[in-house]
């Protein structure tokens, strides 16, 4: 791909992003997205079929950006987690959209997938990994980081992201724990 190419889908990324948040993304058309973006729909269609193109490799950047984030070879999970909150923050413009309601369909259950990929190929281990290798906690874990993530988002990033990462780290190395006496879970039902 040429840089001339690279540029021009660059361009209609950026645009996109910024009427998603504009208008949100039910309202946007080709049609509307080149009048936006200041091109004409042949070069639209040089580089795309349609716009679920144009959300999917958005899609692919904001999974593949935050997965790849991921130092796997770390043994330092403190450093990892402020390094992948750096790298949000770094391409907030793309993380933005995990905040909206009227974002591109599929974006948010892609990236709770992702962060349960993570969990499972034992990315993140804890002195507990018998308890935290189980789908269900896998779930549990990526949604409350995403509801994390989502509110830091929302809130225009007020924490530092290294202050914010150690939130995140400790929502992981520490065990929950459901009083007996006020819990709806006993022995019987788990």
């Amino acid at each position: 791909m040429t840089y001339a190419e690279k540029r021009t889908r660059a361009h209609f990324q950026n645009a996109f992003i910024k009427m998603i948040k504009e208008i949100g993304y039910s309202k946007i058309t080709v049609r509307k997205l080149v009048e936006y973006a200041d091109y004409n729909r042949t070069s639209f269609y040089r580089y795309y079929n349609n716009l679920d193109e144009l959300s999917s490799e958005i899609i692919n950047y904001i999974v593949g950006t935050f997965y790849d984030s991921f130092d796997k070879n770390s043994s330092d999970y403190k450093n990892a987690t402020s390094q992948i909150y750096a790298n949000i923050y770094e391409n907030r413009d793309y993380f933005d959209l995990l905040a909206l309601d009227d974002t591109i369909p599929q974006l948010k259950e892609e990236f709770i997938m992702c962060i349960e990929k993570i969990l499972d190929e034992g990315i993140i281990e804890s002195d507990e990994h018998e308890i935290l290798n189980n789908k269900y906690l896998y779930s549990f874990y990526a949604h409350g980081t995403f509801g994390i993530i989502q509110t830091w988002i929302k809130s225009g990033y007020t924490l530092d992201y290294k202050i914010f990462s150690k939130y995140i780290y400790k929502s992981f190395t520490h065990s929950i724990y459901i009083n007996p006496k006020i819990s709806v879970f006993t022995d019987k039902n788990l």
